[in-house]
């Protein structure tokens, strides 16, 4: 459940959402401020060893392709492992104890690059690959209510969201400092803004 502040204070929401925005959408709300994310490759792997991870970090870097981002995820088909710690264990005949190094748990890691290398390139790396739909991005200033009801128009339109993301203070300019709200002269549709 979405709640506002007591003073009924707006916020600045960044919805990530798979795919167009569709028309109808834009023309009921047209102050929306949406750009398209470039294109994204996935690559993937379970780890027995964090070496691994380095690895394709250090290739990345070499290749100059530029890091999205590193998200750990559930290992495919267990339970979420839990790291053991060190044992001891005794020889038979022996009162020596020997300490064992710990075993890493598997991991699974997925690494987000920007853009679509050509295969060869992919072929090169030792992981598994795959390319994600294209998103757009929205930004919306709005209170709970007008929140839900644009998120209510989202799944109206059959939109997957991925993620949203509350920005925190007045965040309403990308890296270059333009304006990421758009403003409408035009007072028709439901502007959220």
């Amino acid at each position: 459940m979405i709640e506002s502040s007591p003073t009924g204070d707006r916020a600045t929401y960044e919805i990530r959402v798979q795919g167009e925005i569709p028309a109808s959408l834009l023309q009921r709300y047209p102050a929306l401020a949406i750009h398209r994310v470039s294109a994204e490759t996935v690559l993937h792997r379970v780890l027995d060893d964090l070496v691994d991870l380095d690895r394709l970090l250090e290739q990345l870097q070499a290749l100059g392709l530029v890091l999205c981002e590193l998200r750990e995820t559930p290992v495919p088909g267990s339970d979420t492992p839990t790291a053991p710690g060190p044992t001891t264990s005794t020889t038979a005949g022996s009162s020596l104890e020997r300490l064992e190094s710990p075993v890493m748990p598997r991991r699974s890691y997925e690494v987000r690059i920007d853009n679509r290398p050509g295969e060869t390139l992919l072929r090169s790396i030792p992981w598994a690959h795959r390319f994600p739909v294209r998103q757009s991005v929205v930004r919306v200033r709005a209170g709970a209510p007008g929140l839900t009801e644009f998120l209510s128009c989202c799944a109206a339109n059959d939109l997957m969201i991925e993620r949203i993301t509350r920005l925190a203070g007045s965040a309403d300019r990308d890296r270059s400092g333009r304006s990421l709200t758009k403003k409408s002269s035009s007072s028709q549709g439901r502007a959220l803004l």
